[in-house]
């Protein structure tokens, strides 16, 4: 009876979540209620609530649920675990492309994406959470990088710091145009040779 209880409470927060995807992509994430999120789930708002104490909560369990296996690959180069840690460059670039191309054959990982980097709006708590979580990140794209400098130098000018900050903006603004607007590029052609062009810089090539 208690496993039967925890499916349903598993079933009834992935139902608040599925609403959750599909209000805040239609009117984005500051305009919607918790009540219409209810109503589009079929739930109560206090079930809501049990869930999630808020909107900042569940737009980081819409994150959490469509996070990006490679995220776990640059923590693990960042620390100098693994095999992807011994080639530290090359693995990174992987990572990065593979990212885009997750986002490219994954509708689910686009509406969220486009929830939060278009529909965030003013929302607070969530917009300082994104932050926080983006500087996180930063820091260990940053020391990845430096596993990376200390096996072959970045050529010229790069630092891990600078690398770190190309990459990362360079992924997030393509990644917003193209959802924005799906007809001024290709993400998968463009994008990606964008990509490939930044790495052999960093390369020297």
């Amino acid at each position: 009876m208690v496993r039967k209880t925890k499916a349903e409470a598993e079933k009834t927060r992935t139902e608040i979540l599925d609403a959750a995807e599909t209000v805040f992509l239609e009117k984005g994430a500051a305009s919607t209620s918790l009540e219409e999120i209810a109503r589009e789930a079929g739930v109560t708002r206090g079930a809501v609530y049990w869930h999630f104490a808020n909107k900042a909560d569940i737009i980081d369990a819409l994150i959490e649920r469509t996070r990006f296996p490679q995220q776990d690959t640059i923590a693990r180069i960042a620390e100098g675990d693994g095999e992807d840690a011994a080639l530290a460059l090359e693995a990174i670039e992987k990572a990065c492309f593979d990212s885009l191309n997750l986002i490219i054959d994954d509708p689910q990982r686009q509406r969220v994406q486009t929830i939060v980097l278009l529909r965030m709006e003013a929302l607070g708590d969530a917009l300082e959470r994104r932050v926080a979580y983006n500087r996180t990140m930063r820091q260990t794209f940053t020391r990845a990088f430096e596993v990376a400098h200390t096996q072959t130098p970045l050529a010229g000018n790069w630092t891990p710091r600078l690398a770190a900050y190309a990459a990362s903006t360079m992924m997030q603004g393509m990644v917003r145009e193209w959802l924005e607007d799906p007809e001024r590029f290709d993400l998968r052609t463009d994008g990606l040779s964008c990509l490939r062009s930044l790495f052999a810089s960093f390369k020297g090539e």
